[in-house]
């Protein structure tokens, strides 16, 4: 598909409503995100807790970014393993 029929195939987004482009979490993001939800926390509270902002942590999430100097804090946190 091309970035017309709704799928860039480069950047991992889709279009979403109203046409506009949406980001796919990775399999690591979307545990995390998973997780998050099963302690009722939000992304921003991760991010204040490892010493991020809520931005840096989406693009973690989203892959643009590997966050390695934030892992071992997140998985201390959420409880979870995300070498497995």
């Amino acid at each position: 598909k091309s970035i017309q029929d709704g799928l860039c195939l480069l950047c991992r987004e889709e279009k979403g409503r109203y046409g506009k482009m949406r980001r796919e979490m990775t399999p690591m993001g979307k545990k995390i995100s998973k997780r998050l939800i099963d302690l009722d926390m939000t992304q921003r509270e991760l991010a204040a807790r490892i010493g991020s902002t809520p931005q840096y942590l989406q693009k973690i999430l989203h892959g643009e970014r590997s966050g390695k100097k934030y892992l071992s804090s997140i998985e201390e946190i959420l409880k979870i393993s995300l070498t497995s």
